[in-house]
């Protein structure tokens, strides 16, 4: 990723963490994963392991990025969710997609597709990316990038 396109997703989330840090988290998850809604909405706390600096997705052990410290203070609580919505239950699809479009005009998917373009756009190779998106086919990923 570029500088430019790293400082653009920064300066965002830091915006978007002034008034909730939990609608922060949800969108870096995204920008710098590129991790689907129902991946960002199913994490369960015990996906993040804070000593290992490590967070885990579908069998997928993913370093913590530096800025996503900020999901510790979503751990606090009883919930078994990372990002709860309604009844105890994961925030809904609906949810997540109202705070992509509020924040940044585009919604969860638009954000995925974009983490794809940029990691191809920036010499990652499509091998690479597929296995970063969890995709079982290589044609999925190729998909994503039209």
């Amino acid at each position: 990723m570029t500088g430019e396109r790293k400082g653009k997703w920064k300066s965002c989330i830091a915006r978007i963490v002034k008034t909730s840090v939990r609608d922060a988290a949800l969108v870096a998850m995204i920008v710098h994963y590129g991790f689907k809604p129902n991946e960002v909405l199913g994490l369960r706390r015990e996906d993040v392991d804070w000593r290992a600096g490590t967070i885990t997705v579908r069998k997928r052990r993913l370093p913590l990025r530096q800025n996503l410290k900020l999901l510790k203070g979503l751990q606090a609580g009883e919930s078994t969710w990372v990002f709860e919505g309604r009844k105890k239950r994961s925030m809904s699809s609906r949810q997540l997609q109202l705070i992509t479009k509020r924040w940044v005009g585009k919604s969860p998917g638009e954000l995925r597709r974009e983490f794809a373009r940029d990691f191809v756009a920036n010499g990652g190779s499509l091998l690479s990316l597929k296995e970063k998106l969890g995709h079982t086919h290589i044609s999925s990923t190729a998909r994503l990038l039209e």
